[in-house]
């Protein structure tokens, strides 16, 4: 007489698999149980079923697909910062609501600017630890570092491509012009994406890499521009006499996401405008200053780093708006924050 089972689920880390419940005999010859490409068959020799070995035998076997599951845990959605709390500038890693803290590095020098590779589980960074401002990478997971290129500036910025292949930047040449670059992470294939004798400064990457958003002064004051890599003309997308900065592209790439002064009074407010130039949305309210802005990963959120408290911590606030949550709380300065999943 043969065994009948039914099929319950335990977890295993992050893989499930299947184990076999007896349904209701008593008597058996033998079972059979298949989990994959695997089949397992017990013999009751005696064909008096004996309860004992029937659960020896489905602890081995939950033993042995226990030992034999994928060890990778789960994938999970973290924030990456800038963070002055130990006395120099470090990256540092937290969940999404402000827990967990804990120093990704601890080198003698400054690292900030941290940027996710998406897809991966890399970030890049600058740091001066060896003198020179110098382009690092950091396995979140191995905790392996590689060393890529230097760019001398007084105040680097990078944004990192979708594919991980390019980084932009802005580089002052030797007249003393500041333009937007593009090179692979060792500094090859150096590309000058513009050229104009008014600044032009922190770029980011649209999500399909084909665009890039950066802010120039080009028309008197700061504002954000958008281009196509493959040529065309700009487009000014904040178009307000006030000074409109550090844009970044929402998710799904059809907002973008910045810093402005247009409400007057001498502080900065974060924003967000479709790229078609309309539904502009503010969404912070406060005299103090807010600055370097992401977006999460589903472009549900917003984080920002902002002075509103008296030092620099960074918050949280709903893509549409509402209530703000901090997410830092130290006297050092914590700030430009990017969403990672890794």
């Amino acid at each position: 007489m043969n065994i009948q089972f039914s099929i319950s689920n335990i977890q295993c880390r992050s893989k499930k698999i299947a184990l076999p419940r007896i349904a209701n005999r008593n008597i058996l010859r033998h079972w059979k149980l298949e989990i994959g490409n695997s089949t397992f068959r017990l013999f009751d020799t005696q064909r008096i079923f004996r309860m004992r070995f029937l659960n020896l035998s489905i602890l081995l076997l939950a033993a042995g697909l226990m030992l034999s599951c994928n060890d990778t845990p789960p994938k999970m959605n973290s924030i990456v910062f800038s963070s002055s709390r130990d006395g120099n500038s470090n990256i540092y890693i937290m969940n999404e609501y402000g827990k967990i803290t804990t120093p990704l590095l601890q080198w003698p020098g400054n690292e900030w600017n941290p940027r996710w590779i998406p897809n991966t589980s890399k970030i890049i960074f600058f740091s001066d630890s060896l003198g020179a401002n110098t382009v690092f990478s950091l396995d979140l997971r191995t905790k392996a570092v590689e060393q890529f290129c230097t760019i001398d500036y007084d105040d680097p910025f990078m944004a990192v491509s979708p594919d991980g292949a390019w980084i932009a930047y802005h580089f002052r040449d030797d007249s003393g012009n500041v333009d937007i670059y593009r090179s692979r992470l060792d500094g090859s294939e150096r590309e000058r994406l513009t050229e104009h004798p008014a600044k032009d400064y922190k770029p980011a990457f649209s999500p399909d890499g084909n665009q890039i958003s950066f802010t120039s002064y080009r028309d008197g004051n700061a504002e954000v521009y958008v281009m196509n890599l493959a040529g065309g003309a700009l487009k000014n997308i904040s178009n307000h006499p006030a000074d409109d900065a550090n844009a970044t592209f929402s998710p799904d790439g059809k907002s973008l996401l910045f810093r402005s002064g247009r409400e007057g009074g001498g502080n900065q407010e974060i924003y967000t405008k479709a790229l078609t130039g309309e539904n502009v949305r503010r969404l912070t309210h406060h005299p103090g200053w807010e600055l370097v802005a992401s977006w999460s990963l589903d472009g549900q959120d917003i984080t920002f780093g902002s002075n509103r408290d008296g030092n620099w911590e960074i918050y949280r606030v709903k893509a549409t708006g509402g209530e703000l949550l901090r997410l830092t709380d130290h006297p050092g300065f914590d700030g430009d924050p990017v969403w990672v999943l890794y």
